[in-house]
């Protein structure tokens, strides 16, 4: 009887959670606004996570740099993090406002993404050398990287004014599960195009960048802009936020 019960339980717990699934990709396709969001949460996190499984390996191969440099710039980026997170990131809501800090985000990340990609084709076709490749892209790297950590919340703060009370969760999962599917694809595809082209390896580069351009044009000229403020705005950098119509 036990066992019959923990079975029964299990399946149980499977259909549920198979309910909860479908129910939150509903919430996402019955309205545009979400769509959106998630194909830009989906083509950003495919992006970022493709370029950072690959990062140490283009800097070593392309740009000759040692471990000290990458060291340092890793850390660069996490201290830029830090600031941008801990001081700027109010102030930047209170200017732009949730879709303002999205675009910036995204506008951050195809800046680097591409500073990468045509300083390492300068590189390899011999018209600049690499440690003036390094200087560059260190100056062009570190700020535009820690800009490009708004995006997520300012995903987060959208997701959470257009939300209902109600569906929070499952809209948050369905927003977490698109990105999460994407920063699975992203590797594999740039890990695929990196084997393909050992002698132009910046290709894959401008394809990610290509990626956060979609992600960035869906942003600015796609997603629904704000309407009317709803009850239970979200919160970002400690700043209240404001909603939109149901019917946008």
């Amino acid at each position: 009887g036990g066992v019959g019960g923990g079975s029964g339980d299990g399946g149980e717990r499977r259909v549920g959670a198979c309910r909860g699934f479908f129910d939150s990709a509903l919430i996402l396709a019955r309205d545009r606004f979400f769509v959106v969001l998630a194909a830009v949460a989906a083509a950003d996190g495919a992006a970022v996570q493709g370029m950072q499984d690959i990062s140490l390996f283009y800097l070593k191969e392309v740009f000759e740099a040692d471990v000290g440099f990458r060291a340092g710039l890793l850390q660069a980026v996490g201290l830029g993090g830090l600031v941008v997170q801990g001081a700027l990131l109010r102030p930047l809501v209170i200017c732009l406002g949730e879709r303002g800090l999205l675009v910036l985000g995204l506008a951050s990340t195809v800046v680097f993404v591409a500073a990468y990609a045509v300083l390492g084709q300068l590189v390899v076709i011999g018209a600049l050398g690499a440690s003036a490749a390094r200087t560059v892209l260190l100056v062009a790297i570190v700020p535009a990287s820690t800009l490009a950590m708004v995006t997520f919340p300012a995903l987060s703060a959208l997701k959470a004014n257009h939300a209902s009370d109600g569906e929070q969760g499952q809209v948050q999962g369905a927003l977490n599960g698109a990105r999460g599917l994407a920063t699975g694809v992203g590797p594999v595809l740039t890990a695929q195009l990196w084997r393909a082209l050992p002698k132009q390896p910046f290709i894959v580069y401008y394809f990610l960048c290509a990626l956060v351009a979609l992600a960035l044009v869906l942003a600015v000229a796609v997603l629904p802009r704000p309407r009317a403020r709803r009850r239970g705005g979200g919160l970002v950098g400690g700043v209240e936020t404001y909603g939109y119509d149901a019917g946008d």
